[in-house]
């Protein structure tokens, strides 16, 4: 595996293992906790995609930064989620 495929693949594993531990010891901001996860995760991959655009990565492919996009977004929407839920 490449080092940029073990960054996506441990990235988003840290970030919500890091959520879930605080969230045990915390369960009333359980949400707000998991929405900076979402929110973390969604801006560090669309900076790794910007990285990979910018040549740093030697692996750069446009399908894999179209991905890497698309799971960005899909981190923020899941954020969005878990701000309608913490104001619920």
């Amino acid at each position: 595996m490449t080092p940029l495929g073990l960054l996506l693949v441990l990235l988003p594993l840290a970030a919500f293992g890091n959520a879930a531990y605080r969230a045990r010891r915390r369960p009333t901001e359980s949400a707000a906790i998991f929405r900076r996860a979402f929110l973390a995760t969604g801006v560090a991959f669309f900076g790794i995609a910007l990285l990979m655009m910018l040549g740093i990565f030697d692996t750069y492919r446009p399908e894999a930064a179209d991905l890497i996009i698309k799971l960005g977004f899909g981190m923020m929407i899941g954020g969005v989620a878990c701000a309608i839920t913490e104001r619920r």
